[in-house]
């Protein structure tokens, strides 16, 4: 049977919605779901990493009647493997959530973990990735080896997919099926003033989100929805 996947961040994720039935019904791959009455899963979760979702791209057992969608993060976050005896020492803490999968174990960084972790070695890996070890150039050139691999992974299956920057504009890359390369969903969506502060998506605003995907994919209408980004990084974002 045909499956949708959805695989994001907090945005996909619904971090905002602190009801747990609440949150699943109202965010857009539960709405996308609907409008295409397919059975789904999201695979998002708060403080995901393009990384990752390569990596499920890669691994996920996918066939050509299945459609994928990524909602790209941050191209400054990654994740790396975890010994599956390190233990989170405040599990309820972003910064220290392990995500297991089988023998698998990783935990995501980005910028602002070491102001969420009190586990102290990774508060230091993050001080010293986006410290002294910094460098935007190697990010950015990873963005596009994430993206690659995406594609090349997708194509080869042969099913639907989209991909488009969720709240953070990335790097462009030209790839037909990375949507709004000029600016962000987040943008397209709420449409927001410049200097406007970022908020998470309404359930109104994911309904806008799960159309503007569902017309891309069957009715090929998103180039209205385009405008120029007024989006700006912001690292208080899971």
């Amino acid at each position: 049977m045909a499956m949708l996947y959805a695989i994001g961040d907090s945005f996909t994720y619904g971090f905002n919605f602190k009801v747990e039935q609440e949150r699943i019904e109202s965010v857009w791959p539960r709405q996308l779901a609907d409008l295409l009455s397919l059975p789904y899963k999201n695979l998002s979760v708060p403080g995901g990493s393009n990384w990752r979702m390569a990596r499920l791209v890669a691994t996920l057992p996918l066939t050509q009647d299945d459609i994928v969608i990524i909602a790209l993060s941050d191209n400054q976050r990654f994740e790396f493997g975890v010994n599956l005896n390190h233990k989170p020492p405040a599990p309820k803490l972003p910064g220290d959530i392990n995500e297991v999968d089988g023998n698998l174990v990783t935990k995501r960084f980005f910028s602002a973990l070491s102001k969420r972790t009190v586990d102290e070695k990774a508060k230091a890996l993050t001080d010293l990735t986006f410290g002294p070890f910094f460098n935007k150039m190697w990010f950015n050139q990873m963005h596009i080896v994430m993206c690659l691999a995406i594609t090349h992974r997708l194509q080869t299956i042969g099913c639907k997919w989209l991909m488009f920057d969720a709240w953070t504009m990335n790097p462009r890359i030209d790839i037909p099926n990375y949507i709004f390369p000029n600016s962000t969903m987040y943008d397209n969506v709420v449409q927001r003033e410049k200097d406007e502060m970022m908020r998470y998506w309404t359930k109104e605003e994911h309904g806008q989100i799960a159309k503007t995907i569902y017309d891309k994919l069957y009715n090929n209408q998103t180039d209205q929805y385009e405008i120029y980004s007024a989006n700006t990084n912001l690292d208080w974002f899971y």
